[in-house]
């Protein structure tokens, strides 16, 4: 099993213009073809891409913020278990945790100004955003939405919370009409 972002993108753009704007915020968008999530968007001009991050190191998808948690408890678990004598280990526990906030923070942000440098140059456009574990192939897997949750961006608000979003849920990012 493999944890996935992938994107709905309504109407449609050109793939080497979505691409553009995400590699300025280290993300790349691969164009795929899965019929039954298209089945159950019931709109003719959407792309579907998967998402991927250009660096590995921020390769975190949306809504890990709360895997992380588990993963830190676990790892100060871990530090509590082991003796003073073996601070080499707790440092190397801290050192760890500090790279994986580091980049959820990362990730946090490319997200963010993505979005922002999406909706500057696609006003009238739609993006959406789901989270999947998926057991086999992207194009082939029968994902059912549990839900859309729509999200109206603000130009002036500065950050999109993406660590907090639950896997197969589509959260449909639009910009405010007053913002265009």
């Amino acid at each position: 099993m493999s944890n996935y972002t992938t994107a709905v993108v309504y109407p449609a753009i050109s793939s080497q213009k979505i691409n553009r704007i995400g590699k300025k915020n280290n993300l790349i968008f691969t164009l795929i073809d899965n019929s039954f999530i298209k089945k159950q968007l019931l709109n003719k001009d959407i792309q579907y891409y998967l998402v991927e991050w250009i660096k590995d190191e921020y390769n975190i998808p949306i809504g890990k913020m709360e895997s992380f948690n588990i993963e830190s408890k676990t790892l100060d678990n871990l530090s509590k278990i082991l003796n003073d004598s073996e601070d080499y280990f707790i440092q190397l526990i801290e050192k760890e945790k500090k790279k994986k906030s580091y980049a959820i923070q990362q990730s946090s942000k490319n997200w963010t100004q993505f979005l922002k440098d999406f909706f500057s140059e696609n006003s009238n456009s739609k993006i959406g955003l789901l989270s999947h574990w998926y057991n086999g192939l992207i194009e082939t897997e029968e994902l059912l939405i549990k839900k859309v949750s729509k999200l109206i961006i603000n130009k002036s608000k500065e950050s999109y919370t993406v660590e907090q979003m639950e896997n197969d849920v589509l959260y449909i990012f639009e910009q405010a009409q007053g913002n265009v």
